[in-house]
């Protein structure tokens, strides 16, 4: 076994077997307890249904290995810990230069001696009273010692194989309430065949009180031919080391495929990211603006103090489009109503500073000493991509489908150049608020420092308001779409400049 083979087998049985004592702080592992409690499971089963009569082996032997493979089964599925061990490993995975062959072998060398150490605990009693069985059969115990974890390892097989494919199709969290509910189903079936099936265990497949080709199909019943009439029985080896080397190959292919999608979605960005990246570019302060754009989504502190501040915005924008036939008085509601998101900015920017939890400057402290230019950069480029692109990205779709619905010409210039003059206008007037901002969005935090500049509101609200009602006024026309792309180019011009002039790394940090 090759050096990083036997590293990563290693790691993987470590965390299986001692994992969840370290995790406590114990000084062994539960896994020993599990193997004996299993064990002496097997052993009552094995003694209770020992045939009465040498030879009439077959039964009673597939009793026993239907036990031993259901458990083992069973305790694979339904375990939230293992999707989370899975995802863990994933993550480990990628980022080590395995090739896809090392990682397989990998993966079968630890299934496999996994499997081994859990299944041989529950064969070892019905191996010995196997040699009984068998008609004094030495080799027998042998057999079924080695044929145990063969079929085990073929349930845990085709369960993985058949809950990855359903990860695949699904998600994971479906592949996980299957998992449950094969649980289940293995739990209930089981009970029912062995209710069914334990007082015939001396008598042929034919007479079993359930269809002789579930039987003949049941993988415990090749491995019990197996180990009683090894003479008779090549065809079942045969197909017992197909299905193992199948449900192996499956897996493979399966996982392959699995880190191949997880690949391609680590690669693709969502349209927003896009933005971020298209208007930061590339270095730290790419880093700044996708750290702001997070914060503004996931800060329940940000949402709960700025989501109440659409409230109204909303509600105008619905009353302008109540009336849909009121001519220029709609028109200029509309006008005023759109530049609702950048009257709001000021609070927006007032806010920024703020986070949910003490220190975290610490993002911040361990990098080179930066001024606050960078930050208002990022954090201008962040609410264009994240608060004014989409909000006025929804009201322009709103009003194609009402020009589109009206099918005329000047509502749909109006429809365009309206919501594009008022993202230009936004951006302007995030970039005048932003000189205001003192911190670094989202390190400050206390209740005490709650204090926003807010001077010069009123006198923003009356100019975006006049200049959104003016501009309705020749919205419609083509005009009013070549007037909105220039100021849109102006406020690009701005980003563009200010991204220029953002010098991250100016030297060694001197924060504390």
């Amino acid at each position: 076994m090759s050096g990083r083979l036997r590293t990563l087998v290693s790691a993987w049985l470590m965390i299986d077997f001692f994992a969840e004592s370290r995790r406590t702080g114990e000084p062994g592992s539960s896994l020993t307890t599990t193997v004996f409690g299993q064990s002496f499971l097997g052993l009552i089963l094995a003694a209770v249904f020992l045939p009465e009569q040498a030879g009439a082996a077959t039964g009673y032997l597939t009793a026993n290995l239907s036990l031993s493979t259901l458990m083992v089964g069973i305790g694979l599925l339904g375990n939230p810990v293992r999707a989370k061990r899975e995802l863990a490993d994933e993550l480990l995975v990628q980022t080590a230069p395995l090739p896809p062959y090392t990682l397989a072998m990998a993966r079968a060398a630890h299934g496999a001696f996994y499997i081994a150490l859990v299944t041989t605990g529950m064969a070892i009693p019905p191996a010995i009273l196997a040699y009984w069985a068998c008609s004094g059969d030495p080799l027998a115990t042998l057999r079924y010692l080695a044929v145990a974890p063969i079929v085990a390892g073929c349930m845990v097989g085709a369960l993985s194989v058949f809950t990855r494919f359903v990860h695949l199709i699904a998600g994971p969290a479906r592949a996980q309430l299957l998992g449950g509910t094969l649980k289940m189903m293995l739990l209930g079936g089981g009970f029912a065949g062995f209710a069914v099936c334990l007082p015939h265990l001396g008598k042929t497949v034919a007479a079993l009180p359930v269809p002789s080709s579930s039987v003949l199909a049941w993988p415990p019943y090749w491995a019990a031919r197996i180990v009683a009439d090894p003479l008779h029985a090549s065809g079942f080896a045969l197909a017992l080391g197909g299905l193992a080397l199948l449900l192996l190959a499956l897996g493979t292919a399966l996982d392959r495929m699995r880190r191949r999608r997880t690949a391609r979605r680590r690669r693709v960005r969502d349209p927003l990211a896009r933005l971020d990246h298209w208007l930061a570019g590339e270095g730290p302060l790419l880093g700044i603006t996708r750290f702001v754009a997070t914060m503004l989504y996931r800060s329940p502190g940000f949402r709960g103090r700025v989501l109440p501040l659409f409230g109204m915005p909303a509600a105008m924008v619905v009353l302008s489009l109540w009336d849909l036939e009121a001519g220029h008085a709609r028109a200029l509601l509309l006008g005023m109503t759109l530049q609702f998101p950048a009257i709001f900015l000021p609070f927006l920017v007032g806010f920024l500073p703020r986070t949910d939890h003490e220190r975290a400057q610490w993002v911040f402290d361990t990098a080179p000493a930066q001024d606050l230019a960078p930050y208002r950069t990022a954090s201008l480029i962040a609410l264009t991509s994240h608060v004014l692109v989409p909000v006025h990205l929804v009201a322009m779709l709103a009003l194609l489908a009402i020009a589109f619905a009206s099918r005329s010409m000047p509502a749909l210039w109006f429809a365009v150049s309206l919501p594009v003059f008022s993202l230009g206008l936004g951006v302007l007037v995030a970039e005048l608020c932003l000189t205001s901002l003192d911190a670094k969005p989202f390190t400050r935090g206390g209740e005490d420092q709650e204090t926003m500049a807010l001077g010069g509101l009123t006198t923003i609200t009356i100019v975006l308001a006049l200049a959104g009602g003016a501009f309705s006024m020749v919205a419609q026309h083509p005009a009013g779409l070549l007037g909105a792309a220039t100021l849109v180019t102006i406020a690009l011009a701005r980003i563009r400049i200010g991204r220029n002039r953002a010098q991250p790394i100016t030297g060694p940090s001197s924060s504390p």
